[in-house]
C-alpha cells in the first residue's frame, strides 16, 4: 500500500499468469516495484492478488522457469538499459 501512495505499480514476476505483459513489451517509463517469487513456487497468493500487473520473460525451447537470479538480472537490465537509452533521445 504505501508503494501505491507513492505512485509506483507493483509488478509480479510469474511465466505463468493469463495476463502476463512480456518484458518486451513493459511500460518501463512507469514507477514500478518488481516482486521475484521463489523457483519452485514463485510469487506467493498474496502477492498475486495484489499486483498492478505481471510481467514474464519470454523463452523460446525452454521450461517456463529460471533461476530467480537470472530472471531479476534479466529484467532489471533490461529495464534499466531502456530507461537509459530513454534519456539518450
Amino acid at each position: 500500500q504505501r508503494l501505491r501512495k507513492d505512485r509506483y505499480q507493483n509488478i509480479a514476476t510469474t511465466p505463468n499468469h493469463h495476463n502476463s505483459c512480456s518484458l518486451h513489451d513493459f511500460d518501463f517509463t512507469k514507477k514500478s516495484a518488481f516482486v521475484f517469487g521463489a523457483e519452485k513456487e514463485g510469487v506467493s497468493d498474496s502477492v498475486m492478488e495484489h499486483a498492478d500487473e505481471f510481467l514474464k520473460i519470454p523463452m523460446v525451447g525452454f521450461t517456463e522457469s529460471l533461476n530467480i537470479s537470472v530472471a531479476a538480472a534479466i529484467i532489471l537490465e533490461s529495464v534499466t538499459t531502456r530507461l537509459r537509452n530513454s534519456k539518450l533521445d
